[in-house]
């Protein structure tokens, strides 16, 4: 997280675009809480720093929380990020999120904040305002699934978001 290293993340990203010089294709770095890119504000001065057309932002709104705020105000920060880059996602993870309270534990314990990647639809991430979101950007973002144990929790967490998509309004089989 040190100035350092956002710039050579700025300079990795600079000379694989300007040596490739893709026509289709973006090069993303996954938003992560341990990494130059764990905010929204964060993400946009990458974007503005490493200042190439196809250098974008592969949307992963469950390794934007990383405190209690963030995961019960996770429609806001989803809306900063589409404010601030919007524009800039190519792609976008379908995974949610969940945070244990303390309950069972030792009283000391009780204010360690545990965040547990879980099947979407099991926790806090607010998936209604993620689809609309993702589908008002004026191109089509992919939304992929990720980390699930086996067929049977993807099958289920698939269900899950044509399901809220369904009662979005939105076709996801439309491709848009």
């Amino acid at each position: 997280m040190s100035d350092e290293c956002f710039d050579a993340a700025v300079e990795v990203a600079r000379g694989i675009l300007d040596d490739v010089q893709p026509k289709r294709a973006s090069l993303v770095y996954e938003i992560y809480p341990f990494s130059v890119n764990d905010s929204p504000a964060a993400i946009r001065r990458l974007l503005d720093a490493v200042d190439r057309e196809r250098f974008g932002v592969h949307m992963d709104l469950v390794n934007l929380v990383n405190c209690p705020r963030a995961y019960f105000e996770n429609a806001a920060l989803l809306a900063e990020s589409l404010r601030l880059f919007g524009d800039r996602i190519v792609s976008a993870h379908a995974k949610d999120i969940s945070m244990a309270r303390g309950e069972g534990r030792s009283r000391s314990a009780a204010v360690s904040v545990v965040l547990e990647e879980v099947r979407p639809g099991l926790g806090g991430i607010d998936y209604p305002a993620y689809i609309r979101g993702l589908h008002q950007l004026p191109h089509t973002v992919p939304l992929m699934l990720e980390h699930l144990e086996d067929q049977i929790a993807y099958d289920a967490a698939a269900t899950y978001i044509r399901q809220v998509a369904a009662a979005e309004g939105i076709d996801l089989d439309a491709g848009g």
